[in-house]
C-alpha cells in the first residue's frame, strides 16, 4: 500500500494489524515501512515462549529422557489432612 493511501486509512491498517494482519508500506513503489501486529511475550502460547528462551540461550531444551514421577507415599487415612492443618497451624 502507497503512503498516501496508508495515511487515508491508518485506522483501518491499526485495526487490521490487531487481528493478525500485516501490511507493507511503499513509497514510490519501493517497500519502505510494515505495520505488523504488536507481540506480547506474555500472550504468546507457551511453547513459543519457552523457544525464544531456548534460542536466546536464557534456558536450555529439557533433558532427551523424562524421568517418572515417583508412586505417592503411603499414609495412613487422614495422616495428610493432619499434617496440612498442622503446617498451617490450625
Amino acid at each position: 500500500m502507497g503512503v498516501r493511501e496508508a495515511k487515508a486509512s491508518f485506522s483501518r491498517l491499526v485495526n487490521d494489524a490487531q487481528r493478525g494482519r500485516e501490511w507493507t508500506i511503499t513509497q514510490r513503489g519501493r517497500p519502505v515501512a510494515k505495520i505488523v501486529p504488536f507481540e506480547n511475550p506474555g500472550a504468546a502460547p507457551l511453547a513459543g515462549r519457552l523457544l525464544r528462551l531456548e534460542q536466546s540461550g536464557v534456558i536450555e531444551p529439557p533433558a532427551a529422557r523424562i524421568l517418572p514421577v515417583p508412586p505417592a507415599l503411603p499414609l495412613k487415612r487422614g495422616l495428610a489432612q493432619y499434617f496440612l492443618e498442622h503446617d498451617r497451624g490450625k
